[in-house]
């Protein structure tokens, strides 16, 4: 975007050292435009508590035959580009009093991100100890459940072997818009219209990144026991289209000097989109201290002993990971709208104040990693990443409106 953004105003500089001598007039626009993004906000999770205890308090189990409860609550992570500052810069050469040439840019950059810690209050299992005792101990003990873009079944959180599982996304857009036309200028007592043709080049970018981590530590008596796996999905697009735009541009003058202005343009655009993904298992590790072994530290080992111990996870084991790496051709329609007053400082200083809206139809989504059927975890999803049944799904493309007021100022010489 910055690259595009110094052509711009390299090629209206030089504009105005070489302005050629038939040039009647040169206009420069600089808008301030605090714009916000919709159509792009990306699911992370949904995730809540249940009413009441899952049947089976040991983990995760499996998912066809999880005996659901009622939710005592649901919440969503939401990935939400949102509002800011961006700049319209836009400049006009006028060769005769009904011609002109004119060049226009914007663009923007958002982020965000979110997360959220489930943690479960029934640290540890005793298999010696019923479910039924260890309610009676402790009261009903919090079960979670979450529902991911990755499964399409609800996957039930419970406490024992994972009392703890952390989700986490972030995202970065960016979007910029290059307009360069020829306008046409009819004019009336107190109005000019004028109908513009030229090209438009877009461009859009997203990165996003969302992640799974579940662990746990529990004390089976004769030792103390730990695992941890950390899942997580990175999905990269690029998008480069360029086509022919037409528009129309308005002017009314209310007196001398404000003056209510409007436009719109549409563009039929065409290029690529370049995906980069990769789904992998980021962290898969696992440790066991005997009781009376001695640890790291130099202690015999504890529950408490291993919680400080800095080297109990070791080295991650072998994890698995698979890449999606793909070019395809797109078609994306574009539509700008705009309107605003204008006050005429003097001859050649004007201010305004109004409204800008783009809207893209059709911009592709970033492709997931859908493994979409039900199947037995208790700790064994390593495995699943190299099954026939994963696979790489990109959601439908998405209408992506960028809009907010703007404050500008226009010098003419």
């Amino acid at each position: 975007m910055k690259k595009t953004l110094g052509i711009v105003l390299l090629v209206l500089a030089l504009g105005l050292v070489s302005v050629p001598a038939f040039a009647q007039q040169v206009e420069l626009n600089l808008k301030f435009w605090y714009a916000g993004v919709s159509g792009a906000d990306e699911w992370v999770a949904d995730y809540g508590e249940y009413e009441d205890a899952p049947t089976i308090v040991a983990g995760i189990r499996q998912l066809n035959n999880i005996d659901y409860h009622e939710h005592a609550y649901t919440e969503t992570l939401m990935l939400q580009p949102g509002t800011g500052a961006s700049f319209i810069l836009s400049g006009e050469y006028t060769i005769s009093p009904s011609i002109s040439i004119n060049m226009s840019y914007w663009g923007l950059s958002r982020a965000d991100e979110v997360g959220a810690v489930l943690e479960s209050d029934l640290y540890y299992v005793l298999p010696d100890i019923s479910i039924d005792t260890l309610i009676t101990l402790n009261g009903a003990p919090k079960s979670y459940w979450i529902l991911v873009p990755l499964w399409k079944s609800e996957v039930p959180v419970s406490e024992g072997e994972i009392p703890k599982t952390v989700l986490a996304g972030d995202v970065a857009l960016s979007m910029s818009a290059l307009d360069v036309c020829a306008t046409k200028t009819l004019s009336g007592h107190g109005w000019d219209v004028g109908l513009s043709a030229g090209v438009r080049r877009a461009a859009f970018n997203e990165a996003l990144s969302t992640e799974i981590e579940f662990s746990g530590e529990w004390d089976e008596g004769v030792g103390v026991y730990g695992r941890k796996d950390n899942l997580c999905l990175d999905s990269k697009l690029n998008v480069t289209a360029i086509g022919p735009q037409v528009g129309i541009e308005g002017k009314y003058t209310l007196t001398d000097k404000l003056a209510l202005k409007a436009g719109a343009k549409a563009g039929l655009l065409f290029g690529t989109a370049k995906t980069d993904a990769l789904w992998a298992v980021k962290d898969y590790r696992y440790w066991d201290y005997e009781i009376g072994e001695l640890n790291s530290l130099g202690n015999h080992v504890t529950p408490a002993q291993v919680e400080e111990d800095p080297d109990k996870w070791g080295d991650p084991l072998d994890s698995g990971d698979t890449t999606h790496s793909a070019t395809d051709s797109i078609r994306i329609n574009t539509f700008d709208l705009n309107a605003s007053i204008a006050y005429q400082i003097t001859e050649q200083w004007q201010v305004e104040a109004g409204y800008y809206a783009s809207i893209w139809k059709g911009v592709p989504s970033p492709y997931f990693f859908d493994y979409n059927i039900e199947w037995n975890w208790n700790f064994d999803f390593i495995e699943p990443i190299y099954s026939e049944e994963a696979a790489w799904k990109q959601p439908e493309a998405r209408d992506i409106i960028v809009s907010g007021l703007t404050l500008g100022v226009n010098f003419k010489f």
